[in-house]
């Protein structure tokens, strides 16, 4: 058992912390097991319930661990990592990596859009939009909550039978519509879930999450799509690769 250095100007919860992590990532941990329960961890580094407490709690913020109620804390399973590079599909991606995507169209209407919806996909006065709810999820595990905006006369023929039989947006639309996408912008940001999210994540209220807005353009100048999504921060993170030039 590796000793806490108790001189150390490093807090005694991230050394149990860094401990618990490194197991994780060398394999001493494995997936799915079960981490000891904070009585036994207090009792093998000889600090309070309260410290291992913090260290296992900023350990299932960051992902690495999960706890389940009535059982225990266990080892997450890896995150998924998305790199940021040419246009993706969330489906297409999940698909290549041998993952079962799913959607679940929780809301599907037309709306007149709200002034920053109407803004964002450069919208005239008084024209329509298809507001698409829908929960995303890979291998059966909630994953994010994705809320779309297309403007209702490129669409105007799309039903949520389809939406729902269909694993990628992009491919429907591109299939049915002859609407390529061309390239997207997207915004990221660092959140804590709300009750909302919270209830249909299925994660704690507080939780860490990314919540991305993506613009979507068909070519140069033409907006069609406008997505707002909550991504779970326990289960996702994304990178990209930068060179020198």
């Amino acid at each position: 058992m590796e000793k806490l250095q108790t001189d150390s100007k490093i807090p005694l919860y991230v050394q149990i912390k860094e401990i618990i992590a490194e197991d994780i990532r060398t394999g001493k941990l494995q997936p799915g097991q079960p981490i000891p329960p904070e009585s036994m961890l207090s009792e093998q580094y000889a600090v309070s319930r309260a410290t291992v407490r913090q260290a296992v709690t900023d350990l299932v913020h960051q992902g690495l661990l999960v706890r389940q109620q009535g059982r225990g804390t266990f080892v997450n399973r890896p995150r998924i990592e998305t790199k940021l590079r040419n246009l993706y599909s969330f489906s297409q991606d999940m698909i290549e990596r041998g993952s079962n995507p799913e959607s679940r169209v929780i809301e599907f209407e037309i709306v007149l859009p709200k002034p920053a919806v109407k803004e964002k996909l450069n919208l005239a006065d008084g024209e329509l939009v298809i507001k698409l709810v829908r929960l995303r999820l890979v291998d059966d595990e909630l994953i994010m909550l994705e809320t779309t905006f297309v403007p209702y006369n490129l669409f105007s023929r799309l039903t949520q039978e389809e939406v729902q039989n269909h694993k990628s947006l992009y491919s429907l639309f591109e299939e049915k519509y002859e609407i390529k996408m061309d390239h997207v912008v997207d915004y990221f940001e660092p959140i804590l879930v709300d009750d909302f999210h919270s209830k249909m994540l299925e994660v704690p209220v507080g939780a860490p999450a990314l919540y991305i807005e993506r613009i979507g353009y068909m070519d140069k100048d033409v907006r069609v799509e406008l997505s707002q999504s909550v991504v779970r921060g326990d289960r996702c993170r994304y990178f990209v690769e930068l060179f020198r030039v």
